[in-house]
């Protein structure tokens, strides 16, 4: 989605800055002291300062999704970056609430816990398991909310455009007394615009290579059961016959099947690498905080920049 300045956003903004051109005019030139004249001969200079500010603003706003590119590739997450913002809010989306979704995987774990807990001959076995599953479903959680914070920051960059207040906020940097609150939100839009693609690639390479590998897991064990071990195990075992969830039945029966067709070995490596996935993906929901607090930072320190640090340079200390 592009960010362009409309005629209708620049004519809003050069109306409220020809009003302010023409009251610093009338005041410079009915001015009775020294004084007063500067304060008028400061309203032409607020406004070309402010258009200077505009033009940048604009650059950088439609330079926003290369920086983001060159920043992800300094950390090898290029290839994770979305092309847009819509495209990254259906990556999020997907990754969340998908066939393969964060949140499923989550509420399968307990699923899978609460079926064996009411089995017999299976407590003590969901008591481990929930034991050894614990780092991972908070890893699991602490990506998930990361996931809901990202999607809420793209939905705020997409209906910025599609409303039009980007560009028109851009605009209103031209006049001075509409700077103030124009600046908060052209610095906001602005830096996240950048750092939203780079957020967004980090968690699509968490989920892509840690918190989506358990699922994968499990589709694995789906596909063992498909080749029809379970009827001779369920005379063995006359409990699988009482799970009704089609998951958790197809879970335990690949369990089996694995340990049947000689993969156990496989299926305990499997198994034993999820705390090790569980433990990067802490490491990069960690960066990601990290990561929107250095935004907010930034953004303040944007805001100022085109509020008042830059202005001093147009400020008139002295004028007869």
């Amino acid at each position: 989605m592009s960010f362009v300045l409309s005629h209708s956003d620049l004519w809003i903004a050069l109306g409220i800055a020809g009003a302010e051109l023409l009251y610093g005019i009338v005041k410079y030139t009915t001015a009775p002291t020294p004084e007063a004249r500067r304060e008028g001969f400061q309203e032409l200079i607020n406004m070309v300062y402010g258009a200077v500010f505009t033009v940048v603003m604009w650059y950088y706003m439609n330079e926003a999704s290369i920086i983001a590119v060159q920043i992800a590739n300094l950390f090898g997450l290029g290839n994770y970056v979305p092309p847009s913002v819509e495209a990254g809010l259906r990556q999020v989306y997907n990754e969340e609430l998908g066939s393969f979704g964060l949140v499923w995987e989550y509420t399968l774990i307990y699923a899978i816990l609460a079926v064996l807990s009411e089995l017999p001959y299976a407590h003590t076995l969901a008591a481990v398991l929930n034991n050894y599953f614990q780092f991972f479903m908070d890893a699991l959680k602490y990506t998930i909310l990361n996931g809901i914070a990202l999607y809420a920051i793209g939905l705020f960059l997409e209906y910025s455009i599609k409303l039009g207040i980007a560009p028109l906020m851009t605009a209103l940097l031209i006049p001075n007394r509409t700077r103030n609150f124009a600046a908060s939100f052209v610095a906001t839009y602005l830096v996240l615009s950048i750092a939203w693609p780079v957020m967004v690639a980090v968690f699509n390479m968490v989920y892509a290579n840690y918190a989506g590998l358990f699922v994968m897991w499990l589709n694995e064990l789906e596909k063992m059961c498909n080749q029809g071990l379970l009827q001779p195990l369920q005379q063995f075992f006359h409990w699988l016959s009482l799970v009704k969830n089609p998951i958790i039945y197809n879970l335990i029966c690949g369990i089996f099947s694995f340990i049947t067709q000689g993969y156990l070995l496989q299926a305990i490596k499997e198994f034993f690498s999820i705390n090790y996935y569980a433990f990067w993906m802490i490491v990069y929901d960690i960066l990601l905080d990290i990561g929107i607090a250095i935004s907010i930072l930034v953004i303040r320190w944007v805001a100022e920049l085109v509020e008042e640090g830059a202005g001093a340079l147009f400020t008139m200390g002295k004028l007869g």
